[in-house]
């Protein structure tokens, strides 16, 4: 048991998973290797744009169709979206779609004449790297701006993270409110240990937008290790009202709570977490350390398992694996004993 117990000391050890939906719209989270993406061909199309939308019409990411008719998206997150296309400045949503991390591609074949016009305009977005919205695209950051930001993500995707930092710092000189280059500046700072730095960039960015739902949870992990469990658990509470969609904000209450001890709350949120996302790798090695600790074994051992399977090469696998050898040894000793 006491390998358990150490293994479970390490989870809770663990810092914010939070690195860089700025590299990969998925990164923010740690949790996705690869983006969830939405993409296909769209007939007969008179639009330069199409957007995602999730379920309260808030745009959560665009793209261009190209001459050939064919696009793609990047979704904030599993979920249920709408793809919609701009024309004359009004959404037609051309068809509702299920996104989810057990199918990471979704390809789909569109027609424009199937639109139908939107009743309610688009509201601004809250996806951490992609926020856009009416106002946003109505005053769109400048040119400048935005290349210095999309350097800045490539640079953190090849791991320059000093450099990257640069290019975010001069996309924030040349545009002050650009949401998504100090929400992911945050980030490298996270990535630092620079906690102070990254929290004051997040509470400007909440500032700026407090339907955010990513740089708001993103402070409420920087708030975590800094041991402010009380204001983390407020921004996380916040985080869960605007993204009820989202695995993230009850997946990581349930972090708060192995924080504080209370490993039977946690599993709740780790329950509900993977209730939305089965698929989420993290949130089964959390529950599964958490049924562990409050003695059921055969479950957690069985969210043990799942999280290799979903993820066989993570670098704790091996880790992962010599504890569900111990739980089997101690599960085939009471055996022997009882006989």
């Amino acid at each position: 048991m006491r390998t358990l117990q150490q293994g479970f000391k390490v989870i809770a050890g663990m810092v914010a998973l939070a690195a860089a939906a700025g590299a990969q719209p998925h990164e923010l989270d740690g949790r996705l290797a690869t983006p969830l993406l939405v993409r296909g061909t769209l007939a007969g199309a008179h639009s330069e744009e199409v957007l995602l939308l999730d379920e309260g019409d808030w745009a959560v990411a665009r793209g261009a169709v190209e001459a050939s008719g064919r696009f793609q998206l990047t979704a904030p997150g599993p979920g249920v979206y709408k793809v919609a296309i701009r024309r004359r400045q009004t959404l037609h949503v051309l068809q509702e779609v299920v996104v989810s991390s057990r199918e990471p591609v979704l390809t789909l074949a569109l027609s424009s004449v199937d639109a139908k016009p939107l009743l309610r305009p688009a509201r601004q977005a809250v996806a951490a790297e992609h926020l856009v919205g009416q106002e946003r695209l109505a005053r769109r950051i400048p040119k400048e701006a935005q290349k210095s930001f999309d350097q800045a993500r490539g640079l953190v995707r090849r791991g320059h993270s000093a450099e990257a930092v640069e290019k975010l710092e001069k996309a924030i000189a040349l545009a002050p409110d650009y949401l998504e280059a100090l929400n992911n500046l945050a980030i490298q700072y996270m990535r630092r240990g620079e906690d102070k730095r990254a929290e004051d960039l997040l509470r400007r960015s909440v500032a700026l937008d407090a339907t955010a739902w990513q740089p708001r949870l993103n402070l409420a992990l920087v708030l975590m290790n800094q041991q402010a469990h009380e204001p983390a658990r407020s921004e996380l509470a916040r985080a869960l009202d605007l993204a009820p969609n989202s695995p993230l904000p009850p997946f990581h209450l349930g972090r708060l709570h192995v924080l504080l001890g209370q490993i039977e709350q946690a599993e709740r949120w780790f329950h509900r977490a993977l209730e939305i996302d089965p698929g989420f790798p993290m949130a089964h090695l959390y529950r599964g350390y958490a049924r562990l600790q409050t003695g059921r074994r055969v479950e957690g051992r069985a969210d043990l398992a799942a999280y290799l399977a979903l993820v066989p090469k993570a670098e704790d696998a091996a880790r992962v694996r010599e504890q569900i050898a111990q739980i089997d040894k101690q599960r085939e000793q009471r055996r022997g004993g009882e006989q």
